[in-house]
């Protein structure tokens, strides 16, 4: 009985490939590759195999621009022609162009970061510095994209170490960029903020003014100072730094690469006039930058997506909940449902909101499936079974594919993955019914233990002989009852200063009677509301848990995670989904 209630997501995903591999006498979808090598003109082939590799790298690099579906098949091929020859300069350029192509147009991070070994292996017998770097950088990136920031962090500071010891200075500035992204994206505004004043400082230097890229190094440091200069409230900075960016755009040729820098600061800037609250000059700027993106020729990448976004929260600010829905159905559909990003989970969480407000049950039930949707593809991405083995047997399968003679051995190997996957599997359902099993307990003891606290916290008293303590501590209670704890900006100072007292004597009184912390305290309190509102109130389980938190004061997912986490020994997103199974 215990195994038809396990959610049997893995099995789907290890069974299918097993089938895939079965039916198809392959390890790994290179077969497919090999498929459509075969369909391309024997004119085609011949070019690729054949001509001067300078004339095919340029038809390499136009096939990456206009016609992406041919990227695997043609650069395949290339790299056939590299081994075949053992020309390490082809093979570079083969695997360089196949992780682009896995990274950007797939978001397929760990085969993107497989083929960049590849080409940083071929690079390095190259013997070309700027190639090394290069590949360096296209690896942090995946790192970056996957979430994997520390490994991130180490790819772009040795792409910058290499950068300086050979004077590259285009691809210095690029690495310390990544670098200045990632203290960005880890909220660390500072740093970023010293990394991006020293882009700008080195841009002034005359050796670095002739690199190809300045305008677009310069374009992205101003845009990220803005950045974090607004994180860090400094809103009129990060809106002088925009104008600033925009004035050096408006200067250059039009091109497909400026219209997108302006759209960038356009919805940046507008972004900073949210914070200050001036809704009107915000949503004129976000939707010019809207407009360039409505052109034509230009590709609807995160930049658009959160600035639909933030259209939609200035909309939702001024109570518009119909038109912000409208904003965020459109931005979802122009994503086809082919390949989400973490920006949609904030998209749907706000779509929730919304439908919540203008009492659509069925939108924000949809909503939240969605998001659900969205959150297991983005995690499924990282336990795919074809991590456990991809990069080992991606280099043998295209060498095997014509050879009768190793088919044997071939299905020998496939035999033995597919024993070890079962083992695998078999582990992964013993795992889980043990893990099911513990938490099962300990949520049953969870709902006695909230049941016994509920029937006693009438009759539970202190007995106190301090009268100064006795009174704080009623006051105390009495903000508990009135939800004062459930606030965001509740602190042990602004408590203090409710009950007319300092904040060491109530952090004493909180210490001996309660025997915690202050924090500890608001926790405890904040924990038992969530439990209760979940036990009792069926609508507040189909909150999203950031919904939750903004309700129950806590300033982000994680740190609401934690605290329930420490407090019931179990995670939220569980609690919640026993009572969803009950109902």
């Amino acid at each position: 009985m215990i195994i038809k209630k396990i959610n049997f997501k893995y099995f789907v995903i290890i069974i299918c490939n097993l089938l895939f591999f079965l039916s198809n006498k392959t390890i790994y979808s290179q077969q497919n590759i090999a498929n459509q090598i075969s369909i391309i003109t024997n004119e085609e082939r011949n070019f690729i195999l054949n001509t001067d590799t300078n004339k095919v790298e340029d038809v390499l690099f136009d096939v990456w621009l206009k016609e992406p579906n041919k990227v695997v098949t043609y650069n395949t091929l290339y790299l056939k022609r590299g081994k075949n020859t053992n020309n390490e300069n082809i093979k570079y350029v083969s695997y360089y162009y196949l992780s682009l192509y896995y990274k950007n147009r797939l978001s397929k991070f760990e085969t993107a970061i497989s083929y960049a070994d590849s080409a940083f292996t071929a690079a390095k017998k190259v013997g070309i510095p700027s190639k090394l770097i290069k590949v360096l950088n296209l690896k942090g990136n995946s790192e970056f994209q996957r979430g994997s920031y520390q490994n991130a962090l180490e790819v772009y500071l040795q792409a910058q170490k290499m950068a300086k010891e050979f004077n590259l200075y285009e691809e210095e500035i690029y690495s310390i960029g990544h670098i200045g992204h990632i203290k960005k994206e880890l909220k660390e505004y500072k740093e970023g903020i010293e990394l991006y004043n020293e882009i700008l400082q080195l841009l002034t230097l005359e050796k670095y003014k002739s690199i190809n890229s300045y305008n677009g190094a310069y374009t992205n440091a101003i845009n990220v100072l803005s950045i974090c200069h607004r994180e860090l409230g400094n809103t009129q900075k990060a809106i002088e730094l925009c104008k600033e960016g925009l004035s050096f755009i408006n200067k250059l040729d039009i091109t497909t690469t400026t219209k997108m820098d302006k759209a960038m600061l356009l919805s940046n800037m507008g972004r900073a006039y949210t914070f200050q609250g001036d809704y009107k000059t915000a949503l004129n700027n976000l939707y010019l930058a809207q407009t360039i993106f409505s052109s034509e020729n230009i590709t609807k990448n995160h930049i658009y997506f959160h600035n639909q976004l933030f259209i939609a929260e200035v909309l939702n600010n001024q109570h518009q909940y119909k038109e912000a829905l409208v904003t965020l159905e459109e931005t979802i559909a122009q994503a086809k449902g082919e390949i989400y990003s973490d920006i949609f989970l904030d998209i749907c969480d706000l779509a929730v909101e919304l439908s919540n407000k203008i009492k659509n049950n069925e939108k924000e039930l949809n909503y939240s499936r969605l998001r659900n949707k969205i959150s297991d593809s983005i995690h499924t991405e990282n336990i795919r079974t074809r991590k456990l083995f991809n990069k080992e047997l991606k280099k043998k399968n295209h060498e095997l594919s014509s050879d009768n003679s190793l088919q044997s051995k071939r299905l020998g190997r496939t035999k033995i993955i597919i024993i070890v996957l079962l083992i695998s599997l078999l582990g992964i359902v013993i795992v889980y019914v043990y893990n099911h099993l513990k938490n099962k307990k300990k949520f049953t003891e969870l709902l006695d233990k909230i049941e016994h606290i509920e029937q006693n916290k009438s009759s539970a008293q202190l007995s106190i002989s301090d009268e100064k303590a006795a009174k704080i501590l009623l006051k105390l209670e009495s903000l508990e009852q009135k939800g004062f704890f459930l606030q965001k900006d509740c602190s042990l100072h602004k408590t203090a200063t409710k009950l007319k007292t300092n904040t060491t004597y109530l952090s004493k009184i909180i210490n001996s009677y309660k025997h915690k912390t202050f924090k500890e305290y608001i926790n405890e309190i904040r924990i038992a509301f969530i439990l209760h509102q979940i036990k009792e109130n069926p609508r507040f389980r189909h909150y999203t848990i950031k919904a939750i938190a903004e309700e129950t004061g806590y300033k982000s997912i994680n740190t609401l995670n934690q605290a329930f986490k420490k407090q019931t020994q179990l995670s939220l997103s569980y609690y919640i989904k026993q009572f969803n199974v009950k109902s």
